[in-house]
This record gives C-alpha cells, structure tokens and sequence, in this order.
C-alpha cells in the first residue's frame, strides 16, 4: 500500500512541476511579446492568463509565486525597453493597468481555491457522518434482529398460552 501512495506523491509532483514550468514558459513567451511590442500597446495584461493558469496549481501559494513573477517580468519589461518622453505617461497608465489586472486575477483564483478547499472540508466532513450514520443504523439493525429472535424464541417456546388478534379487525390469528 506504501509503494502506491508513494507512486501517486511522486506522479503528483512530476505533474505540478510540468504545470509550474509550463506556466513559466507561457509567463516568458508574454515577456518576449511584451518587450518587442512598442509600450503604447497593453501587452502587460497578458500575464493574466498566467495567473488564471495558475488556478491548475496545487501549492496553496503557487499563484501567489507565479503573481509576483509575472510582476517582476512586467516591471523588467518596462525598465528594459527606452520610451520617447512622449510615451512615457501612456506606457506607465498601461503598466499600472496590467499590475491591477494581474492582481485582481489574483486574488479571485486564491479566493476560489480557498472556497473549494472549504467545500472539500465540507464534503469530507459529510462524509464521515454518513459513514457514521450508516453503522449506527446497521448496528441498530443488528440489534433489532437480535429483539425479533429473541421474542420469537419467548413466544414459540413458553409454557403459556398466547393469543394473537389482527389489530384491524380483532380476529384471532
């Protein structure tokens, strides 16, 4: 049984780091596009998809990691590329938009993982009580089972005498 959790722990960490290399290959193909793209054009909000991505990331703070990197691309990006003094204002508005987009993304994917975490605490809660439920009412069946033998061995071998009357018409069965 080792040897099978072990197997699954290794696949999950084989998975989640080809799911965090490939977010980083997405996050650098944005960066390559957004450092060739003259500053006027909002490239920047492409790190989104980045951070939506991130949403497949199991790590309770991947999206929190793959939010600052995409901020630090954005921000290289911006101090790499020389702006006539004519754009500057209209690359920095663009700039500040993207961090905004980023970080809203952000903060929705860490909220909705956070609410599915609940869910799931939830439905395993759910589950033990039915599990819970499930015996007591096997074992309340048991016992009963055990009340019905126990009464019909009274009632076929006692010394006296019983009568039996049908309660709906008060026949003598």
């Amino acid at each position: 049984m080792g040897n099978v959790n072990e197997h699954k722990g290794t696949s999950s960490l084989v998975l989640r780091i080809v799911l965090f290399v490939f977010t980083l290959f997405l996050a650098g193909i944005i960066f390559a596009l957004d450092s060739n793209v003259p500053l006027g054009v909002a490239m920047g909000s492409l790190y989104t998809i980045v951070v939506l991505f991130s949403w497949l990331l199991e790590g309770k703070y991947d999206t929190l990691i793959v939010a600052l990197i995409c901020t630090a691309l954005l921000i290289v990006g911006y101090l790499e590329s020389p702006l006539p003094d004519s754009e500057i204002l209209h690359a920095q508005v663009n700039r500040v938009i993207s961090l905004v987009l980023i970080w809203i993304c952000t903060m929705l994917v860490m909220l909705a993982k956070r609410g599915f975490d609940g869910i799931e605490k939830v439905l395993e809660n759910l589950e033990e009580k039915v599990e819970e439920r499930t015996k007591q009412l096997k074992d309340s069946q048991e016992e009963l089972k055990e009340s019905e033998q126990l009464y019909r061995y009274l009632y076929e071998h006692a010394n006296e005498m019983y009568v039996s009357v049908d309660p709906v018409d008060a026949h003598i069965i």
